[in-house]
């Protein structure tokens, strides 16, 4: 409960459409949250106090976090439901595939069958964000790219889709996912 994240990101993935586990990682996230942020009224002067005394300088006292909900190599975001979109520089796919043959070594190769790609998950990824990439090119015209004031969407060369929700969004979210898979 001390620590109050400003981004709490989950994937959104409907059952059925990726692993298992980001069902349940988005019915965990969205309870949790609906726990620890429905007894936030009260207790910021408490913890301050708490912190105060113990030594550590008091914490501001934040609102609820922004959910960044973000789709996996099983389900895609078409362009209209993202709310957000990241740019990513080629520098940007070389640590994707790095942090990602480091941090899940066991699953650099794909364990289950996907429809249009058999090979490891971070060169699959990197094919989508460069694929949303295109889709926005497309929709937005090359010189919305060419002549942008940030550097870093000039050079981007693909992008991420996120779908920006509150923790109302969330537990809406989950709620109706599971209704429809139990």
């Amino acid at each position: 409960r001390d620590r109050r994240p400003d981004v709490v990101s989950v994937a959104l993935d409907p059952e059925g459409s990726g692993p298992d586990t980001h069902y349940k990682v988005l019915q965990a996230v969205a309870a949790a949250c609906a726990v620890v942020y429905a007894s936030d009224a009260g207790d910021a002067s408490d913890a301050s106090d708490a912190r105060r005394e113990n030594g550590h300088p008091p914490q501001m006292k934040r609102g609820p976090p922004r959910v960044w909900g973000y789709r996996n190599v099983w389900y895609k975001f078409a362009p209209s439901e993202a709310s957000l979109v990241f740019p990513v520089s080629l520098g940007d796919l070389a640590v994707l595939r790095d942090c990602f043959d480091v941090a899940f070594a066991t699953q650099r190769e794909a364990s289950f069958p996907a429809p249009d790609y058999d090979g490891p998950f971070s060169h699959w990824a990197q094919m989508i964000q460069a694929d949303q990439g295109r889709m926005l090119r497309v929709l937005l015209g090359a010189a919305y790219f060419r002549n942008h004031t940030d550097p870093r969407v000039r050079a981007a060369r693909g992008f991420v889709f996120v779908k920006e929700m509150t923790l109302d969004d969330l537990a809406g979210y989950a709620r109706a996912l599971s209704s429809a898979t139990e």
